[in-house]
């Protein structure tokens, strides 16, 4: 939803007095954000209905939201932009776990690699949100408290009621939560190195 078009909706609520000029700004912000949640919210259950498998994407985004959110990654300036990759993901994990049948050994081997990667690289913290020391030391152990969770629900889903799909979103969602990491990581670095080439050439110029 464009800002045109929600500020007519803001100028409209103002004139019919349902709001004040002072909070005309926050009112701006919510409705902004509601109507990118709802988009969400919108695309979320048209690709949970095109695969139908909506009980495995709402695993999924659990998964997805909770390690996110602690581990952290790549985040997009432009919510389109995270609206995009959001729903990539989603697709790609409904998709995979269509496809693709790997042994459970495999799997959970494989999600406990990816984890500890995961755990390593722990908390990549955003631009517009930097972390003290003690934050990212919550972070980090939260993370790994999660991961650990994933991979026991997994495991105990897999032995005790013969279900490897818990196990197959568990592995998509750490692959790409650890793809979404190492975008930041090879970005930091290339910084890092650019700016010492930089620096040695300055001395020289």
């Amino acid at each position: 939803m464009s800002g045109s078009f929600i500020e007519k909706i803001v100028c409209f609520l103002k004139k019919e007095g349902i709001i004040e000029s002072d909070k005309e700004q926050i009112y701006f912000f919510g409705i902004k954000q509601a109507a990118f949640l709802l988009i969400n919210l919108i695309i979320t259950l048209s690709i949970a209905i095109i695969f139908e498998k909506k009980i495995e994407l709402l695993i999924f985004i659990l998964q997805f939201i909770s390690l996110r959110s602690f581990s952290g990654g790549y985040h997009s300036k432009s919510k389109i932009t995270c609206t995009i990759i959001s729903s990539a993901a989603q697709i790609i994990a409904l998709f995979l776990l269509g496809i693709v049948y790997l042994d459970i050994k495999f799997v959970i081997i494989a999600t406990i690699v990816f984890s500890i990667l995961i755990i390593l690289f722990s908390p990549i913290e955003s631009s517009n949100k930097p972390l003290d020391k003690l934050e990212r030391k919550i972070y980090k152990r939260i993370t790994t408290f999660i991961l650990f969770v994933f991979i026991a629900i997994s495991i105990f889903s897999y032995f005790f009621y013969n279900m490897d799909t818990v196990a197959g979103i568990t592995l998509i969602n750490t692959g790409i939560v650890l793809i979404l990491q190492l975008i930041c990581v090879i970005k930091h670095k290339i910084v890092f190195v650019t700016g010492i080439v930089l620096s040695i050439l300055s001395i020289f110029s």
